[in-house]
């Protein structure tokens, strides 16, 4: 990376998104020119939340991680709409990467539903509000619904209808904090 101002101290971190662990962080003084920082390790410590989605569009399989170490996630339930909503982005640009909401009480029991996927591929989830479309019912397996400040995890697999993006066959992981 180019810095313009130097000398500075600078923290760095390694990550292993595959694996949703992450090092210690290295604080270096940073100087003008090439800098060694070293080898670096990317374990000790586990991401207390993400939402990483799989899915494959003409044989070609892809993968997107987003974690609360390298971006923001949330969930919760919206009792107005009664939909139950989980999404995640990117704390810099405050542009999300993936939402996801689902049909169900906001707990472990009854049945659950997808109702809307989205993510970056298929638009600019804070400008234009439209998302891919299911063509059949996809159940989403909840294994925690805590209450506010509590996790809400589980997944989901089902094909997806994109409107942007070809329909492709996604498979989706999430572990949130739930926010409402």
């Amino acid at each position: 990376m180019i810095v313009c101002n130097v000398p500075l101290t600078a923290g760095i971190t390694a990550y292993d998104a595959d694996k949703n662990v992450f090092g210690a962080t290295n604080n270096f003084a940073i100087i003008s020119g090439n800098n060694n920082i070293g080898n670096l390790s990317a374990c000790g410590n586990t991401f207390s939340q993400f939402i990483e989605w799989h899915y494959t569009i003409n044989g070609i399989l892809t993968s997107f991680t987003v974690t609360d170490a390298l971006g923001y996630c949330d969930g919760g339930y919206n009792g107005g709409s009664l939909l139950n909503v989980v999404g995640g982005g990117d704390t810099i640009t405050q542009h999300c990467a993936i939402s996801l909401a689902f049909y169900g009480q906001p707990s472990l029991s009854g049945n659950h539903y997808l109702k809307i996927f989205s993510d970056h591929l298929d638009t600019d989830l804070n400008v234009d509000t439209t998302y891919s479309y299911l063509n059949s019912i996809i159940p989403v397996s909840l294994t925690k619904y805590d209450i506010v400040g509590g996790l809400i995890e589980g997944s989901f697999e089902g094909t997806v209808l994109g409107l942007n993006i070809p329909s492709r066959y996604v498979y989706c992981n999430f572990k949130v904090i739930r926010t409402n």
